[in-house]
């Protein structure tokens, strides 16, 4: 993957469509060839068992089942990246301890994974609010552990330190269209971030989790110590009994396209995001709204333009509006596998993003949709604020005249070059199943 990003600096001086095609390969190439080497484990018990040999290669409980904890199990004792393939059904923990190989309570993960599930609202972990579900544990700062967590739902954990559904103490973590719901800590009851990690959250909804039972009561949707990036991502309806019901940080964070909204403190101080000395946020076309107890707090964010907040939230751009309304609607599901705000008829969030390269290289918003559209009907395409891209054949009965079209009248080009990036990756899988099978 270094090579990779040496590559993306490369290219940086080619045209916007070359560099993507070039981008797209390579994507392609370094997905198909990781995900070739890689051990799979097909999951086939919900029941939680441990594996009887770990090391062995096999997943096994002792009756020919491979469960969710006995493949993770295999994994931290293989050499090298490993994927666990997960069915459309609910695994459930109930094996109650505190060890930190997987044995028993949380899934403690100590080597490269990758974890796939069929569909955030297909596939579920419930934590049966006996412990956390995930703890990223192995790996050192200068040789962290790599883990990839795919289409699946976070539910139910409950723990009595630092993060209720995921914590990633010195890993780095990418997860992608994943819910963290109704998951319980102290700390980061969705999510904790330790100040040796690294994690990545797009396309993910964290919603209704909770940090509570403990004096400092911070970040019910997620704690910050490390390094963060959230894309396209809806944080909502999350409390704490103290401050940050949304997000607490206290390392680096970066949020772009993301919905932060309806948070709140028992505190009625700052819901939304708050953090402390020495910390940074950087936002950019996202909604800070309605968070009950204040949408900012602590050390001033910086806006990188294009923000909507109720509040101040120190939004000083010129493009940021600041004690704005963005007109939307409540949490629900708007479509796609992750729940968000939808948009309404009206909001000034729609075509706000403009069209310079950070609206144009993400493609599409939280649920899939393509970004960006005409949403205000003045034939130019832009994106909209936060996770949510407003399509106004859809979300309003009004028709642009254009049909189907992806691409401007009188275009040579059928599709955006970018668009390419999630149909290569389609094909990778095939190929990486294909691999599997033989």
């Amino acid at each position: 993957m270094k090579g990779l990003f040496s590559l993306i600096r490369q290219i940086s001086g080619f045209s916007f469509n070359m560099s993507i095609m070039i981008l797209t390969i390579a994507l392609f190439v370094s997905y198909s060839i990781v995900s070739a080497n890689a051990v799979i484990f097909n999951v086939d018990s919900t029941l939680d068992a441990i594996d009887t040999n770990p090391g062995d290669g096999i997943c096994d409980n002792g009756i020919g089942l491979c469960t969710l904890r006995a493949a993770i199990m295999e994994s931290n004792v293989l050499e090298g990246p490993d994927e666990i393939m997960l069915d459309a059904t609910t695994y459930t923990l109930t094996i109650a301890g505190g060890d930190d190989f997987a044995a028993n309570g949380d899934l403690d993960i100590r080597d490269d994974l990758i974890i796939q599930g069929q569909g955030a609202m297909d596939t579920a972990i419930d934590g049966n609010e006996l412990s956390r579900v995930f703890h990223l544990i192995g790996g050192t700062m200068r040789n962290q552990i790599v883990v990839e967590i795919f289409d699946l739902k976070i539910i139910d954990a409950d723990v009595g330190n630092q993060g209720g559904g995921i914590r990633n103490s010195s890993g780095n973590l990418l997860i992608e269209r994943v819910l963290l719901e109704s998951n319980t800590a102290p700390r980061g009851g969705g999510l904790y971030n330790g100040p040796l990690a690294n994690t990545t959250i797009r396309s993910c909804a964290i919603y209704d989790n909770f940090a509570t039972d403990d004096p400092n009561e911070w970040g019910g949707g997620i704690y910050n110590l490390g390094e963060m990036l959230i894309i396209n991502s809806t944080i909502s309806n999350n409390a704490a009994g103290d401050l940050g019901a949304g997000i607490f940080n206290e390392g680096q964070l970066n949020i772009t396209f993301t919905t932060i909204a309806s948070n709140i403190t028992g505190s009625e101080q700052t819901a939304g995001i708050h953090q402390t000395l020495g910390s940074s946020a950087t936002i950019s076309s996202s909604i800070i709204a309605d968070n009950i107890g204040g949408d900012c707090g602590g050390i001033l964010v910086t806006s990188q333009g294009f923000n909507i907040s109720t509040s101040g939230c120190n939004l000083n751009q010129p493009t940021d509006m600041p004690n704005t309304d963005p007109i939307m609607d409540f949490l629900q599901d708007g479509g796609g596998d992750t729940f968000t705000h939808p948009l309404l008829n009206g909001s000034p969030a729609i075509d706000m993003a403009g069209s310079d390269f950070n609206c144009f290289i993400h493609g599409f918003d939280q649920r899939g949709s393509i970004r960006p559209r005409d949403g205000d009907l003045d034939k130019d395409l832009e994106c909209d604020a936060g996770a949510y891209e407003f399509n106004p054949e859809v979300d309003s009965g009004e028709s642009t005249g254009e049909g189907c079209s992806l691409v401007a009248k009188n275009s040579v080009t059928t599709l955006p070059l970018y668009m390419l990036i999630p149909a290569l990756m389609v094909l990778a899988l095939g190929f990486r199943k294909k691999q599997s099978i033989s």
